[in-house]
C-alpha cells in the first residue's frame, strides 16, 4: 500500500469532513483543517511502519487466507475489522 501524497491526503480530509460532519449537527468540528491534516499524517505513517508487523502476523495467524488474498484484499479486510471495532459498519 503507497503512502499518500499530498493531493491524496487532501482528498482524505475533504471526504472524512463531508461524509462524517458537514450535514451532522451544523457541520462543525472540534478540531481545524492543519489538526485533521496532522492527524491523517499520523495514520499514514503509522501505517507505514507497522504494514510488515500486520502482514507478518496475518501470515502467521491465517497462513491460508494470507497465501490467497491479494495486498488489496488484505488491506481491505484491516479496514473492516477496524470499522466494525468503531461501529462504523
Amino acid at each position: 500500500m503507497a503512502a499518500f501524497t499530498a493531493a491524496d491526503k487532501i482528498v482524505v480530509a475533504k471526504e472524512f469532513y463531508e461524509k462524517h460532519f458537514q450535514f451532522k449537527g451544523g457541520g462543525t468540528t472540534p478540531w481545524t483543517k492543519p489538526e485533521l491534516a496532522a492527524a491523517i499524517d499520523s495514520m499514514n505513517n503509522w501505517t507505514d511502519t507497522n504494514q510488515a508487523n500486520f502482514l507478518s502476523t496475518l501470515a502467521t495467524d491465517a497462513p491460508a487466507f494470507s497465501g490467497a488474498a491479494s495486498g488489496p484484499q488484505k488491506s481491505l479486510l484491516f479496514c473492516y475489522v477496524l470499522l466494525r471495532r468503531a461501529g462504523v459498519i
